[in-house]
Formats: C-alpha cells, structure tokens, sequence
C-alpha cells in the first residue's frame, strides 16, 4: 500500500513539472466562510470586520501531502465601502506559495430590494520550487523558469447582485497574471430561506473555471440554528462529499469540515481536513444599516 501510495505521489508531481501552473492551489472547501477570497465585491457586505484564519490539508495519507493556511481580514468600513486583506500559504511538496491580496469595494442600492456591489483586489504572489526534491530525480527546466522564485503582480474584479432573499456573485479573482493558468472565473448563486423561528436554509451553487484546464462545480446546503449551530453538506466535481459542523459564542465562530475525494481516490487518500476559526469585530450601531446575505457557514 505505501509503494502504491508514493508511486501515485510520483506520477501527480510529474504531471505538476509538465504542466506545473495549472496544480499550485489546493481548493478551498471553505470558500463560504471567506467569499472575498474569490469575490471582493462581497467585503461591504459584512457587518464590521471579521478575522478568520483556517489550516487545510489535502488528500491526507501521503507524505507531505498538500496544505494550505489562511489568514484573512474582510468588512465594511463605511456604510457602502468595504475592504479586505488575504493572506494564503500553500506546500505542495516541492512547490510552496504565498500570496498577499488586498481589496476593495463599494456597493449602491438600485431599490428598496436590491444592491449591486463592486470589487478591485490587488495582489502579489510569490512560487518557489525546491529543484532538489524532484521526486523524478532528474533535472527539470520548469522549476528553473521566471515562474518561480520571484514575485508576481496579479489583479481580480468581481460583482456581486442581491434582490430580496436571493444573491449572485460573478468575479474573476485573477484578471491579470503572467500565466494563463491562473486566470480564474467563478459564479456563485445562493438564496437564504427563513423556516419558522429557528432554523434558515441556504443553498449554493458555484461554479470555477480554472482556465485552460480545469473546471469545478459545488453544490452545498447550509442550515443554520438560532445563529448557534451550523451545519453544511454538499458535493461538486473536485470533492465527492463534504460534510461540516460549526459553533457561535458572541462574536466568535468555529468550526470543521471534512470532504471525501472522488471514490476512485478512496484506496489512495483519506479526504482533506479543515479547520476554521472567525472573530467578528462590530463597527458598532449603525442607522438604516441594509444587510446583505452572502453565502456562509
């Protein structure tokens, strides 16, 4: 099983040196908990500021496995402006990134109904690669390219529409960047439904096209109890099963989700692990102050 197991590490990281841009970012099963992370418009509509951090690890049972730490900062700052800090480091075995990514965004109100908001990010990436851990044992020009080991200028723009219960959300995170691959394109959809007194249902849908190679569909059910008790499951494309469970105390939230691969992975890996922690810092009593639902664990 563990021959199995690094001979299939082998044959991933050959592919990564092939065709090494399209894999450098592990996919965020908690995207619902950091919208701003693919969508800056949504930073104005956050009630003060929250501060989440989060650690990821993917296709767990393999040796230096990918993983991901986040740290983020997203809110509003006035009564239609918003910002956002983001923070991501990634180890993918011989590949390590980080990126440092601020935002902006401004929303207007179109009725007594609807919003429509607009966001800017700004950031900069930096990928190194470890020649020496080549797993192929062998000299491979990829990793010595400009694509790595310097720092790369990068640009994201998104939109997001919200009318009564419902909201859409439509970004491109990375207009600009030196490689195609990178530039991404996502729609996310999501409706909050109010069922007596205790309990709102929230589906989502998003979609991510990670160009030219890749595309990715979640669809996701999140319930929340007395805005106590989070639950969330779903499914897409990348992740087989997803299953998570969160708490609130005051202003602080928490929580866990666990996502199963593809079940032709089942034998190989055991799943990705996620881990979330959020503080949300009030702005304090605002009048007249228009809520904007996005999707949230």
């Amino acid at each position: 099983m563990m021959k199995t197991k690094h001979l299939f590490l082998t044959i991933i990281l050959a592919a990564w040196c092939s065709v090494v841009t399209a894999q450098l970012e592990i996919p965020m099963i908690g995207f619902n908990q950091v919208p701003v992370v693919y969508n800056p418009a949504l930073s104005a509509s956050v009630d003060g500021l929250d501060f989440h951090g989060s650690y990821q690890n993917y296709w767990m049972g393999f040796e230096n496995a990918p993983e991901a730490i986040n740290f983020n900062i997203f809110g509003n700052i006035g009564e239609n402006m918003g910002v956002s800090f983001n923070l991501h480091r990634t180890n993918i075995h011989i590949f390590n990134q980080t990126q440092v990514e601020g935002g902006y965004s401004y929303r207007i109100r179109l009725s007594s109904e609807s919003l429509l908001s607009f966001g800017l990010s700004l950031g900069l990436r930096n990928i190194s690669a470890r020649q020496s851990a080549n797993v192929m044992d062998q000299y491979d020009p990829v990793l010595d390219s400009d694509l790595f080991h310097q720092a790369h200028f990068s640009t994201g723009a998104g939109v997001a529409y919200q009318w009564k219960q419902l909201s859409v959300g439509v970004a491109a995170p990375q207009v600009f960047f030196r490689s195609d691959f990178y530039n991404k394109y996502m729609v996310m959809v999501g409706y909050d439904y109010l069922y007596g007194n205790n309990f709102t249902f929230k589906p989502v849908l998003m979609y991510r096209r990670f160009s030219p190679v890749k595309n990715d569909f979640q669809a996701r059910l999140q319930v929340n109890y007395q805005n106590q008790v989070h639950v969330e499951t779903g499914f897409g494309t990348d992740i087989f099963f997803l299953v998570g469970v969160g708490f609130t105390m005051n202003r602080l939230r928490f929580g866990y989700t666990y996502a199963a691969l593809q079940p032709s992975f089942s034998g190989i890996s055991g799943g990705t692990n996620s881990v979330y922690m959020i503080y949300n810092l009030p702005r304090g009593k605002q009048p007249d102050r228009v809520r904007y639902n996005i999707p949230r664990q």
